[in-house]
């Protein structure tokens, strides 16, 4: 046996089972697992959820925690390049409310809707290029930002860049849109 082995390394007990045959049963019924593959962006992406309520009793610090979970992502290229990320969380959702199959949409969701919102504030309305950085006028800005986002997604206006530009041009028919989502919220 190498030096470098522990007990439990995988490369020196490839062979060896990581628990008893008990615990590993056990681990086995009180787990839910579930495993997407998709294809985009040039490449193919297969992510499995592995959710558990059983590790949530050694996080009694966070009180409300129901379940944890890991999240494995294998994201394959046509060049041959493979690249692989595992990420954990925990949440308060239980096992009945939410197994392994709505973790992984919820978040996938989370991020679809983070990214989104991210990318609009950033390439739109050219956030990351602020340089706007004391006092209170970064967070008004942010709330400025997120209000037309919301505003544009509301009017249902395909694309946010040339709405600006033609509200820049127009400035009238901005505040029309602003009456009417005024009008609307107060109804």
């Amino acid at each position: 046996m190498s030096p470098h082995c522990t007990t439990t390394s995988r490369a020196c007990s490839a062979n060896r089972p990581p628990f008893p045959p008990y615990q590993q049963s056990r681990w086995a019924t009180e787990q839910d697992a579930v495993t997407t593959t998709d294809k985009g962006h040039g490449r193919v992406e297969t992510r499995t959820l592995r959710a558990t309520p059983v590790l949530s009793k050694y996080l009694s610090a966070w009180p409300g925690i129901a379940q944890v979970f890991q999240i494995h992502r294998v994201r394959r290229w046509p060049d041959g390049r493979v690249e692989e990320e595992t990420s954990y969380g925990i949440t308060s959702l239980r096992p009945l409310d939410a197994g392994a199959a709505r973790l992984l949409s919820l978040n996938r969701a989370h991020w679809s809707i983070e990214n989104n919102l991210h990318w609009v504030r950033d390439v739109t309305f050219g956030e990351d290029a602020s340089r706007i950085r004391s006092g209170n006028g970064p967070q008004i800005l942010a709330a400025t930002r997120n209000a037309l986002t919301h505003l544009l997604t509301a009017a249902e206006l395909p694309n946010f860049a040339a709405a600006l530009r033609r509200f820049a041009i127009r400035p009238l028919e901005a505040f029309r849109l602003v009456n009417t989502a005024t009008r609307q919220t107060e109804n």
